[in-house]
């Protein structure tokens, strides 16, 4: 693994140095910086309006990415970012409710399904 890389996914990686390579660095490595649970709320922020959607989706799976910037990412225009947040059980269940009306069928689907896995881990 590059040292990049290693930075970019380490958890215990500064978040000023995260937010450097966020910057500064090629679209793999920022992935992995908006993946990292240390990255900044103020950089997962800017990462959820980039021009890449592979980062917009790396920025969905993040736990923690604010709800604004979830919120923003369940509209976006491209169908895999909400196909990454009907995956993400971390959203809520009024994002997902939102992604369950998604006009793509895949999203709409893998929403209902996120919902009732959450629903089954809540069974007593």
């Amino acid at each position: 693994m590059s040292t990049l890389k290693r930075y970019a996914n380490d958890p215990n990686t500064p978040p000023g140095v995260l937010e450097y390579l966020a910057r500064k660095y090629t679209v793999h490595t920022v992935v992995n910086v908006a993946a990292n649970s240390n990255t900044p709320v103020e950089t997962l922020c800017r990462l959820a309006q980039h021009t890449n959607p592979t980062i917009r989706a790396s920025v969905a799976e993040n736990p923690k990415t604010p709800k604004e910037a979830l919120e923003a990412l369940c509209k976006d225009r491209d169908p895999n970012v909400r196909f990454v947040m009907a995956e993400s059980s971390h959203i809520g269940f009024a994002m997902l409710l939102q992604l369950v009306n998604d006009e793509n069928p895949y999203v709409s689907c893998r929403a209902k399904k996120t919902i009732e896995k959450l629903n089954q881990n809540k069974a007593p």
